[in-house]
């Protein structure tokens, strides 16, 4: 009996010190894999913890069972741990993530190692060091470079697998600590890590998340929220879906503001939906004809002429925006705008626009006139 109890408090105080990264994050504690018969088995603690076995992942996810707690939570192996202190010695971080996962199919397991902190609020997770490893008798190499890199930190780290792909990815939450959420993930092809996706808004404002639309366990898009300057201060969601291993645009949804009233607005309106919005839904597409009736103008390539900047100047009323010469009569206008790329090179558009049922309609647009 008191072997049992001296037993089970020692698999809580394991417990206890592998829970770091992140609440949710997956985690792999093997030294060395146990006999799993070639398949392999998940187990979910009180704490939300998933740990993952795997010795041959040519199985398929049907084939899971429940692994004894013994059997998942054994010590992450020194060397690993040496390994990475060799890596870099000033960090003296915990382990916050391990798991052994055959990433890329090849027969051969890779082991995937994080470093860092834990808090109570998810944004005080921090990822210092993230590395792909191989051990094969024995070597450990290092696949790549350390994954914690750019502008924005790590706070989760997560296997993951996408609807229609057997191969399994590494998920990187992103944030600034503050008001964006992001995320990368990491796949692996011929032993190198590359990057399959980053979604984080470079403004330093925004939430992107992963979708699993069916519940199913497999990743099948993801959907950015926007509304900071880079999107003109619209409120946007895109959707994208995961298709040939990659990510394609689906559908812009957009909190569109009231139909403008003045010739000005019409065309800045106009000018800023075309430039915010691929793949849009069938409201925003019908205010857009209802804005510009001339079909000619869906050719014009707004976003090549550099329009950005110059739009984004004149909506916030800054310096080096567009030039406007409006003639505006009873229920006809004439416009013409002008504005410099970064480039200084000039560009001119000429607006022909009529009021139909009280509303201003753009009906002409011509480049370089």
């Amino acid at each position: 009996m008191m072997k049992r109890i001296v037993l089970l408090l020692s698999i809580f105080s394991l417990i206890f010190l592998l829970n770091a990264c992140s609440n949710n994050v997956t985690r792999n504690t093997d030294n060395p894999l146990p006999d799993t018969n070639g398949k392999e088995y998940t187990f979910d603690s009180s704490d939300n913890i998933k740990v993952t076995i795997n010795k041959n992942t040519s199985t398929s996810p049907d084939s899971e069972e429940t692994v004894t707690d013994s059997a998942i939570r054994s010590e992450i192996p020194q060397n690993y741990k040496d390994y990475i202190k060799q890596l870099d010695p000033d960090n003296t971080s915990d382990i916050c993530f391990f798991a052994v996962e055959d990433m890329d199919l090849d027969g051969i397991s890779e082991i995937i190692l994080a470093t860092g902190s834990s808090g109570d609020d998810p944004f005080d997770n921090y990822v210092e060091d993230l590395y792909i490893l191989t051990d094969e008798n024995g070597v450990i190499k290092q696949l790549g470079d350390d994954l914690v890199s750019g502008g924005y930190m790590v706070y989760h780290v997560e296997l993951i697998q996408m609807n229609g792909d057997s191969r399994k990815y590494l998920y990187c939450g992103l944030t600034n600590g503050v008001s964006l959420k992001g995320f990368k993930i990491i796949g692996l092809k011929d032993k190198k890590p590359y990057e399959l996706c980053y979604s984080a808004s470079a403004t330093g404002a925004g939430e992107d998340k992963l979708t699993d639309t069916d519940n199913d366990g497999l990743f099948d898009g993801y959907i950015q929220y926007r509304s900071s300057y880079d999107v003109l201060y619209y409120s946007v969601i895109r959707t994208y879906k995961y298709e040939d291993n990659t990510f394609k645009l689906v559908q812009t949804d957009i909190a569109l503001p009231d139909y403008p009233t003045g010739v000005k607005d019409v065309i800045l309106q106009y000018l800023s939906l075309n430039l915010i919005v691929e793949q849009g839904t069938e409201e925003v597409n019908q205010r857009l004809e209802e804005l510009c009736s001339d079909k000619n103008a869906r050719h014009i390539s707004f976003e090549e002429d550099g329009l950005y900047n110059a739009l984004f100047n004149t909506v916030m009323e800054f310096p080096d925006g567009m030039d406007f010469v409006i003639d505006e009569q009873t229920d006809i206008a004439y416009v013409k705008i002008s504005y410099q790329d970064e480039s200084n090179g000039l560009h001119t558009y000429s607006f022909e626009l009529k009021k139909l049922d009280g509303k201003w309609t753009i009906t002409a647009i011509r480049q370089g006139q």
